[in-house]
């Protein structure tokens, strides 16, 4: 009899234990949610009566418009909508701006591809940016102008303004202007002749209209390439003119005596870019 007491007491406690975690586990965790959500929206500066739904109309990492680069490098951001507040005023007061949504946009698709130019087409023309094969900006840079770039414009048929070059025969010159972002640094002029010219009688013919001016003196001292001479301008002081024979062609500078060692380094690069 009294084994058979023992043997009830126990199973009823046990009973008792299984009936207790049943009401932990599937009551209390009811009644601590609800009494969290209603502590929560006690505490909730937002009024119960704004829907945010419609702010949410963007689809992100899923169908065709989500992101492409999670890192955004590719995507532009769009206006998508504007929440209109004002209704919420009373119940949030300050809040009385527009609220902008935004939305990325996917803008990854490659460029199109440039318009090349055919020189085989009949009509092509030679593209301004062409590189001269008689001056270059790499040349001028390496020389002491780390800035500097080079256009090409006329020299309207004189060299140095006052020195007369258009009536020259099968003689080809170019003019190139040396600059960077601040200022003019030097002005280059090239002369090339066709096989029918010596291009050492047009140097020397350069010489002698340089003379000519009641203005100039001729230095011919031949310090630079086959042979080399100066103008002195006693009406530009200021400024150097020089005139170089290099290879098969005529290099003449302009340029202001400050910068007399950069051209000294140019025209050495150019001497050794036709030995």
């Amino acid at each position: 009899m009294k084994k058979f007491t023992v043997f009830t007491v126990i199973l009823t406690v046990v009973v008792i234990v299984i009936v207790a975690e049943i009401l932990v586990d599937d009551y209390l965790p009811e009644l601590g949610g609800a009494a969290d959500e209603q502590i929560a929206d006690e505490q909730s500066p937002l009024p119960k009566t704004l829907d945010l739904s419609r702010a949410i109309a963007t689809d992100v990492l899923g169908s065709s418009g989500g992101l492409s680069n999670k890192l955004g490098a590719d995507l532009n951001l769009d206006v998508l909508d504007v929440l209109d507040v004002s209704d919420f005023s009373d119940e949030l007061p300050g809040l009385n701006e527009p609220v902008e949504l935004f939305t990325y946009t996917d803008t990854s698709a490659d460029p199109p591809a440039p318009v090349v130019a055919d020189f085989e087409n009949v009509n092509f023309v030679v593209p301004s940016t062409a590189i001269s094969v008689f001056l270059r900006e790499e040349q001028v840079r390496s020389a002491g102008f780390p800035s500097a770039y080079i256009e090409e414009e006329p020299h309207g048929g004189n060299l140095f303004k006052n020195i007369l070059i258009d009536d020259l025969q099968g003689v080809d010159v170019q003019k190139y202007v040396i600059k960077n972002a601040d200022s003019m640094l030097a002005k280059v002029y090239v002369f090339r002749a066709d096989l029918n010219t010596n291009i050492n009688e047009v140097f020397e013919l350069l010489k002698l209209r340089s003379a000519e001016d009641i203005n100039m003196e001729i230095n011919a001292n031949n310090e630079f390439g086959i042979a080399s001479f100066y103008i002195n301008d006693n009406s530009r002081p200021g400024t150097a003119f020089l005139n170089v024979r290099i290879a098969g062609y005529i290099y003449s500078f302009s340029y202001p005596k400050e910068y007399h060692p950069q051209m000294k380094n140019l025209i050495q690069l150019l001497s050794w870019e036709f030995s």
